[in-house]
């Protein structure tokens, strides 16, 4: 299995019951979210200790929960807030890496008009 590098990433801030399994996260991107657990799109969600994290992804042939905690430290979790808000993979990774979403832009790629 490899994450999406193509579709969104959805990252839900709440804190969620962390003993909702496969069923209750999709139902939870379904009313909560109004967003198609089938779509191909990573949801993440996190722990009231911010030592773990969730994720529901599906792959074309089948639906994966997958789970990270941590046995030192606090994932760097963005401020809580009410919605759900796309992130984009280098903050995936730096999220799973310890960093900083909020500290850390994305670089923009730039675009020359004129080569020589």
């Amino acid at each position: 299995m490899i994450l999406p590098l193509n579709h969104q990433i959805w990252f839900y801030p709440k804190v969620i019951d962390f003993r909702k399994q496969l069923n209750g996260l999709m139902m939870l991107v379904i009313d909560t979210l109004g967003r198609n657990p089938g779509s191909g799109e990573l949801f993440i969600f996190r722990d009231r200790t911010g030592k773990k994290l969730k994720m529901i992804y599906f792959d074309g042939q089948c639906f994966w929960l997958l789970s990270c905690r941590l046995e030192q430290g606090r994932f760097k979790l963005p401020k809580k807030g009410d919605t759900a808000f796309s992130i984009s993979t280098h903050q995936l990774t730096w999220l799973l890496s310890g960093l900083s979403m909020d500290e850390h832009q994305d670089k923009t790629i730039k675009q020359y008009k004129y080569y020589a």
